[in-house]
């Protein structure tokens, strides 16, 4: 029984890994422009939005600052929200977070320089003479 379980279970992952079909991304280099182009513009957006948050926050803590620093001397005592710190600390993870962006956009586009879609003479022997034919091809270039 358990040879009979062994096998069975063998054929069933066998099976599986026989069947999937992997699904890969078109190749063009319309592509990877396309992709490289999403990504930049997230980055740009995560950045611009991170620095904003940021610059928010840093006002907002100054304003608190200074009205602390102010009922100090008044005889007040200090209150201490961090809302200002909260806006820092997010603003300041968007903007580490469009890094990542900024560099797949780059690697993406220099793919796109790489791959490219084209046609190649081949020249073809016929009666004495050589006939050009034009035929369909994927070239990649390698940087070296």
């Amino acid at each position: 029984m358990k040879v009979f379980l062994l096998i069975f279970v063998g054929f069933v992952c066998i099976t599986k890994a026989y069947c999937q079909n992997a699904k890969t991304p078109g190749l063009s280099k319309d592509y990877y422009l396309q992709k490289s182009k999403k990504q930049k513009t997230a980055a740009w957006i995560l950045l611009g939005g991170g620095v904003g948050l940021t610059m928010a926050g840093l006002l907002i803590n100054a304003t608190q600052n200074t009205e602390n620093f102010i009922g100090v001397f008044v005889g007040e005592t200090p209150t201490h929200e961090t809302k200002g710190l909260w806006l820092c600390a997010v603003g300041g993870a968007a903007t580490l977070t469009s890094i990542p962006f900024f560099i797949s956009a780059h690697k993406n586009r220099k793919t796109a320089a790489s791959v490219a879609l084209g046609s190649q003479n081949i020249y073809l022997p016929w009666q004495k003479n050589f006939v050009v034919k034009k035929l369909p091809t994927l070239t990649f270039k390698l940087n070296l």
